[in-house]
């Protein structure tokens, strides 16, 4: 036999391994005596946190400027808060599965590298920063629609012009 050449080509492989779990994956688990990726690669947290992060970001920067600039230009501006609250109510579920992502990510990810927050210089407070960062993202957004709801009291916003009388009434 040649150097480099398989003597397993053309025979069926047999896995010697199980599956792994959804959640094994998630954390990265690893069963013992197997090749691939280190046990500490935590691809599918990565993934959520990341994708997570920008679903959220992108989707409330979005409609800041899409769906808040759409209603601007409705010409009843009677019309105006109801085209806008449609966009966001459209927009909350999504919104929530994207935080959602990203903080279980986060949370696997902050789990699967303690040994690194507790031994390695600087690690601890990066992740205080970002967790900081993310602890105000959350306030933000709560803050934004409980705002939008009405909750924070009388609304100065420019999408309600509308005198109160022509205005369609809040859902609650």
């Amino acid at each position: 036999m040649r150097r480099n050449q398989n003597p397993d080509v053309g025979h069926e492989v047999r896995r010697k391994t199980p599956l792994r779990s959804p959640l094994e994956l998630l954390l990265g688990e690893q069963p013992k005596g197997t090749r691939g990726m280190a046990p500490t690669d935590n691809t599918v947290a990565r993934t959520l946190h990341d994708l997570g992060l920008a679903a959220w970001f992108g989707g409330s920067l979005m409609g800041a400027t899409g769906v808040n600039g759409a209603a601007a230009v409705v010409e009843d501006p009677t019309q105006r808060l109801r085209v806008a609250n449609s966009g966001w109510a459209r927009w909350t579920p999504l919104n929530l599965a994207g935080i959602a992502a990203h903080l279980a990510g986060g949370a696997v990810l902050t789990g699967a590298n303690k040994g690194r927050l507790a031994g390695q210089q600087g690690v601890a407070a990066a992740s205080t920063v970002k967790t900081a960062l993310t602890v105000a993202a959350l306030g933000t957004t709560a803050y934004a629609a409980c705002w939008a709801s009405g909750w924070s009291g009388p609304a100065t916003s420019r999408w309600r012009e509308a005198p109160p009388r022509t205005r369609p009434p809040r859902r609650r």
